[in-house]
């Protein structure tokens, strides 16, 4: 593997000599904007990662949907997809001649309750003036119970199927059961509805999932706590950093893999449940590790399908140097061939100058 890669460098070198390379001369209030950061190539012990694939998701306890519990038409509703939602606030009117019968008889309920209890408060004052007998006071007592659990039972029962006991009518307000993010609507205005219906999904975006399916044969190498580096298709140049919050009990039977959950910190919504990304497990290579020249991850950037680094010549004056990666750990990266220890590489703001760098071409092209 040594001479291969010594054979391979050769061969790198060789073609970047015949190649020119890209330059990138900006003026100090220029640079100043782009708040650029580096770092410099270095030797230093790296310990291989395991690299795995795995998808985001959303976690349950974050995820809410918004449905009718009885059978409806749509009056009206709040919000759309992408709108971000506080929990209990108002979202979708509906209207259902099921919850406007029950209110009547709830009504009539309370009226025959209020009947009730004077009649039983009038007993129990007749009594102590002896006019009337206990046998009286306990029926009315008896129809006072009867009636108040008869009401009690139609207020259980609206609740029960979503709606406020002091409403009016059929009118029915289903309201966000967590704060988050409107990811799905099906709900419009005129539409019949039933209680098997999905109207919204919710979900908090904040804090998502990130699933790794790991194989058998490497679960030895997986453990709680273990750093992890993640990167998505959205973001090819940007790492994602989390740690393994959790590994599965059982192993699926068909794919062999056991899964293990990152927690991700999403505060500014980037991330999506959905997205495939890799999973990068630092500390979990069969071997040991070894000193190997490295850079961070944020330094690489891909320019024609081929790894990159933006190389700082003076100041205000940087060049563009395809490299090739090895192993990865965490947020740093092996250079096999294209960089020198010590030379000072351009980590955050190398997307800017990728961008600066095509603006360029593109004039020189005009």
């Amino acid at each position: 593997d040594v001479e291969r890669s010594r054979g391979l460098g050769d061969v790198y070198k060789r073609q970047e000599e015949r190649e020119p390379r890209d330059r990138l001369k900006l003026h100090p209030e220029a640079v100043a904007g782009l708040r650029l950061e580096y770092a410099k190539a270095e030797l230093t012990e790296l310990s291989p990662a395991l690299s795995v694939t795995a998808e985001l998701r959303a976690p349950p306890d974050r995820t809410g949907v918004v449905g009718p519990l009885v059978a409806g038409r749509v009056r009206g509703v709040t919000v759309n997809v992408g709108d971000r939602v506080s929990k209990g606030v108002e979202l979708v009117t509906l209207d259902s001649p099921d919850v406007g019968q029950t209110r009547a008889e709830l009504t009539a309920a309370g009226a025959r309750l209020d009947v009730a209890q004077k009649n039983r408060d009038r007993e129990r004052r007749l009594l102590k003036g002896k006019a009337t007998s206990k046998r009286e006071v306990v029926e009315a007592e008896g129809l006072f119970r009867v009636e108040k659990a008869r009401e009690q039972s139609l207020r259980g029962l609206l609740q029960a199927l979503g709606a406020e006991p002091a409403g009016t009518g059929g009118r029915i307000v289903l309201r966000s059961p967590t704060e988050g993010t409107v990811v799905a609507r099906a709900a419009v205005a005129g539409q019949s509805v039933s209680p098997t219906d999905t109207l919204l999904k919710i979900i908090d975006l904040r804090e998502l999932w990130l699933e790794a399916d790991v194989y058998e044969r490497d679960m030895h190498l997986v453990s709680v706590g273990q750093q992890v580096e993640i990167r998505v298709r959205a973001y090819p140049s940007e790492p994602f950093l989390g740690q393994v919050s959790q590994i599965g009990g059982t192993l699926d039977e068909q794919t062999r893999t056991v899964r293990a959950r990152v927690v991700l910190d999403n505060e500014d919504g980037r991330l999506r449940p959905g997205m495939f990304a890799e999973a990068r497990l630092q500390g979990a290579h069969r071997h040991a590790p070894r000193e190997l020249l490295a850079i961070p991850s944020a330094a690489v950037q891909i320019v024609d399908d081929h790894p990159a680094v933006f190389v700082r010549l003076a100041e205000g004056e940087f060049e563009l140097r395809r490299i090739h990666t090895g192993d990865r750990a965490v947020d740093r990266v092996e250079v096999l061939n294209g960089l020198s220890p010590g030379e000072t590489v351009v980590t955050s703001g190398s997307f800017l100058l990728k961008g600066q760098l095509l603006k360029s071409e593109l004039g020189e092209e005009e």
